[in-house]
């Protein structure tokens, strides 16, 4: 019987994965990550830390596996996890030209910067508010 539950953990963490890094390649996050710092020639590593971090994530939810990671651990968890999805939600915006009309309607062309700083940094702190107090 535990056989079953992991083969099913494992199957449902590699559609998972599957789904979350097409979603992932499909809004141009992975190459604009590696464009962005410069690391163009790891591109596929960057795609396999992906597929294994979401199947790893749906193993221990689906099999209620406890992982104690402490106060540090938590506030690394919650800044890495809001820098990823405020950089996520930034290429996102890219691709569907929210970004430049918000841009030129605010009429902030200077501080692009500051902006997509500002939004990183927001989504990093309600992550991390999130999981030290609401979690």
């Amino acid at each position: 019987m535990i056989a079953v539950i992991i083969f099913i953990g494992a199957m449902s963490g590699v559609f998972t994965a599957a789904g979350l890094f097409a979603l992932i390649t499909s809004v141009g996050v992975i190459n604009r990550y590696a464009d962005v710092s410069g690391t163009s020639r790891h591109v596929s590593l960057y795609e396999e830390c992906i597929i294994i971090g979401a199947t790893a994530a749906n193993a221990v939810y689906v099999l209620g596996i406890t992982v104690r990671i402490g106060m540090t651990g938590c506030i690394i968890f919650g800044l890495i996890s809001g820098i990823f999805i405020g950089t996520f939600l930034i290429s996102l915006a890219e691709t569907v030209k929210a970004l430049p009309i918000f841009v030129h309607r605010a009429k902030a062309g200077t501080g692009l910067g500051f902006i997509v700083a500002a939004t990183a940094a927001g989504k990093a702190l309600g992550q991390l508010v999130y999981y030290l107090y609401m979690y």
